[in-house]
């Protein structure tokens, strides 16, 4: 069973155990991904060299991504590397209609974490770890529909732990940013409920 993906998601793709990404990985229009409960996703050298980086691999959501929904195990998304170095890998991108829920989840040494602009569905982000980022851990931009972040840490990112911009009400319950050089949240242009 190869365990290797890239290119394109059109239907329901569910995935279990360690899975490597070889090439930018798009979960298109109607189309849905889940990882299950104890998922290790391994981030490589984009052999396909497309997407926002050539070099780097990314996952880009253009309509739904479950992580972890029934909780269990921790999910992590990582690098493949032997010795992983912050920005190995691009990063989870978010375009406007995606709708994204995680739990019990790990981003680790991505250029940023999470990242999307002009998002118009809830976003919800519960006991998630977002580490060794040299940009952002978090960038939302033009955010419409609430984000809610419960347990959330980010940690050792070069930029801020969260930058959240937009009209959209974000929830934050038991948040620890620490050791990010741009700081911690930074919230523009809308409500901010702790």
């Amino acid at each position: 069973d190869d365990r290797r993906r890239a290119g394109r998601i059109s239907g329901s793709e569910i995935w279990t155990d360690t899975v490597e990404v070889v090439g930018d990985v798009t979960v298109m229009a109607g189309a849905r991904l889940s990882l299950r409960s104890g998922t290790v996703v391994l981030f490589g050298a984009d052999r396909l060299r497309g997407g926002a980086d050539p070099e780097r691999t990314e996952l880009v959501v253009q309509w739904e991504l479950s992580v972890n929904s029934a909780g269990g195990q921790t999910v992590h998304l990582t690098s493949a590397a032997t010795r992983p170095q912050p920005g190995d890998w691009q990063g989870i991108s978010l375009y406007q209609v995606s709708r994204v829920f995680l739990r019990q989840a790990v981003i680790e040494y991505a250029v940023e974490g999470l990242a999307g602009r002009g998002l118009n569905r809830p976003l919800e982000l519960q006991d998630v770890v977002v580490r060794h980022s040299p940009g952002d851990g978090i960038r939302l931009e033009g955010v419409e529909e609430p984000v809610t972040l419960t347990d959330l840490q980010v940690h050792q990112a070069g930029g801020k732990g969260a930058h959240i911009e937009g009209k959209g009400l974000v929830e934050v319950s038991f948040a620890h940013l620490s050791d990010n050089r741009g700081g911690g949240l930074e919230r523009v242009g809308g409500f901010l409920e702790c």
